[in-house]
């Protein structure tokens, strides 16, 4: 009796082939998970980036508390951010250093553009707009 005659060949070639096809299948899978892992933790810093920046853009004087997210927006975005993102955060920060102020509707543009394609929605061509209220004014509501 040969060890490997024809009917061990045939239980023990189906067995290799399913481990090395289960090992591959895994492998694949551990890369997906770690990818989309990487895009769900990039693209919610870069949210809340967008939101911390939003709300400290265009007002008459800065909040410490939106300073503060401010300084943690462009960590997040000079980190994770794309490169043209890292671009507009670093002009800014130098004309801002320069006491010049900085214009934050470019980087907040950007990260629109970035987020939706992100998370597949469609594109918006319209101009980022802001709505700034004036805590002394009675605004109607409606």
């Amino acid at each position: 009796m040969k060890f490997l005659d024809k009917d061990t060949l045939s239980l023990i070639v189906p067995v290799i082939v399913a481990l090395v096809g289960w090992y591959i299948v895994n492998a694949f899978d551990r890369e997906r998970d770690l990818e989309n892992k990487q895009r769900e933790y990039r693209t919610e810093f870069l949210i809340e980036a967008y939101r911390n920046i939003e709300q400290a853009a265009n007002r008459e004087q800065l909040h410490p508390s939106c300073a503060k997210n401010l300084e943690e927006a462009t960590g997040a975005i000079q980190l994770l951010g794309s490169q043209e993102a890292v671009d507009i955060i670093r002009d800014i920060s130098m004309k801002m250093a320069d006491e010049e102020g900085g214009n934050f509707t470019p980087l907040l543009e950007q990260l629109r553009e970035e987020l939706r394609e992100e998370l597949a929605l469609v594109e918006i061509n319209s101009p980022f707009r802001f709505l700034r209220m004036q805590e002394s004014r009675n605004w109607p509501c409606r």
